[in-house]
């Protein structure tokens, strides 16, 4: 090419300034790339080997960082199928192009097998599974992460079974397979540590699968950062029989999605079931107690009835007397009239006295009997009002409309004096509508 074929607007790149703007363009195109492990060459802090494509005789140089295998507990062999995460880029010393290894996983069970035992081995000893490590599982929370796919049903499996009991849930959807799941996982657990400090307890949780799919949880970065979550952690992975060093790190591992929601969930429950027995014994011991309120009023009922019955009676009896008497000083004027009848004529003036005096009795009589009737009458009345507003204000549904409560301890026996307590009792109230629970802080007595 001549010199003059060069076009001067073109522009001219060193080697070197080249090589980076071929680097700017392939290093971002992060790839998983599958194949067979060859030419394996460890050097300072690093490994250098080769994968193969048998089938179309291709291969890829690599270069992975000592550190990564040993956080994934991998041992590189010859002739081992794997999965490798990464980029690729062209070494500026050499020309030479390689593709940087970022993650990395062993295809075939028995080579899962084999690293999985290998470093459960390793963290053990350096303390990881440690019950001295696990935090506490709040009884009561009700602001949880869960980390799960969007898509599989895990996350309905635990929403379905976690209950109805106010729960404020942050989810975050990552991949729970393949090498992508680490680094979702992991930095999904990291921001809910670091971004919602109230969630209380963070969820992990997948379905079961082949120890091949379940990988993702079997590496050292994820028990690290297990391990490191501020918050309390409970696993919930694949089926029962499934266990991963993820299940080993966590505060507790429940062995599938559905149990998970149950250990959530069981002081909630115990405690609906608490509240459901109480109430039922309230109402019990109310109803009894109603009852003998009911026996009790009917016993004085007819007591204050029978009461003013008799007091009625004794004045009758007074009334009566009166009337006999009335009735024979009646008889004996009579008969006086019929002694004097023969002097009619002669001692008439003796007679309209006598007839005035009969007729002012009478009178008089009439009057006596018309206000002791009314007299009583009102009394009676008054006595049966007075009666029945006792009655009324000792009625418990009166008092508890009044404002009163009816204060049981947890067994449901009525607490009638502060020598019945006890500080940070637990005490549940019947009020007018409804019941509630309190707690005691001071007792005066």
């Amino acid at each position: 090419m001549k010199s003059n074929d060069l076009k001067t607007e073109e522009k001219i790149y060193t080697v070197s300034e080249y090589l980076d703007f071929i680097n700017s363009l392939i290093a971002p195109q992060k790839v998983v790339v599958q194949g067979e492990i060859s030419q394996i060459s460890p050097g300072n802090g690093y490994v250098f080997f080769s994968i193969l494509d048998k089938n179309e005789k291709a291969v890829l140089k690599c270069f992975i960082w000592q550190r990564i295998l040993n956080n994934l507990g991998i041992e590189l062999k010859e002739g081992l199928e794997i999965q490798v995460k990464g980029f690729s880029r062209i070494y500026k010393p050499n020309g030479r192009f390689t593709f940087e290894i970022e993650n990395l996983g062993l295809i075939g069970e028995g080579a899962l097998k084999l690293a999985f035992e290998k470093l459960r081995k390793q963290l053990l000893t350096e303390g990881y599974f440690e019950a001295e490590r696990k935090k506490p599982i709040p009884p009561y929370p009700q602001k949880i992460g869960l980390i799960t796919s969007g898509f599989g049903d895990a996350k309905n499996d635990f929403l379905t079974h976690i209950g109805v009991f106010g729960y404020k849930i942050n989810f975050i959807s990552v991949r729970v397979e393949g090498l992508m799941a680490v680094d979702e996982i992991t930095k999904a657990i990291r921001f809910l540590n670091e971004n919602l400090p109230e969630v209380e307890v963070l969820v992990i949780t997948r379905g079961g699968g082949s120890l091949e799919s379940l990988q993702a949880f079997n590496s050292e970065s994820m028990v690290k950062t297990i391990i490191g979550s501020r918050i309390p952690i409970v696993t919930g992975i694949g089926h029962e029989n499934d266990e991963t060093l993820a299940d080993l790190a966590a505060d507790y591992s429940a062995s599938t999605p559905t149990d998970a929601a149950r250990i959530i969930s069981e002081h909630w429950r115990n405690a609906e079931l608490t509240i459901t027995n109480a109430q039922k014994n309230i109402t019990s011991l109310f109803m009894n107690s109603h009852s003998n309120y009911k026996k009790i009023v009917a016993t004085n009922e007819a007591y204050f009835l029978a009461l003013p019955r008799k007091i009625i009676s004794i004045k009758e009896i007074k009334l009566n007397d009166l009337q006999r008497l009335l009735e024979s000083q009646i008889r004996t004027l009579i008969s006086q009239i019929k002694q004097i009848q023969t002097k009619f004529f002669t001692n008439w003036g003796v007679i309209q006295n006598l007839l005035s005096n009969i007729k002012n009795e009478i009178s008089r009589q009439e009057a006596f009997l018309n206000r002791e009737s009314f007299r009583w009458s009102k009394f009676i009345a008054t006595f049966l009002s007075e009666l029945e507003q006792k009655l009324a204000l000792g009625n418990p549904e009166a008092r508890l409309k009044q404002g009163y409560s009816i204060v049981a301890n947890e067994s449901g026996k009525i607490i009638k004096s502060a020598k019945q307590l006890s500080i940070g009792q637990t005490l549940n109230l019947k009020l007018y509508q409804g019941t509630a629970k309190s707690k005691v802080n001071k007792i005066n007595n």
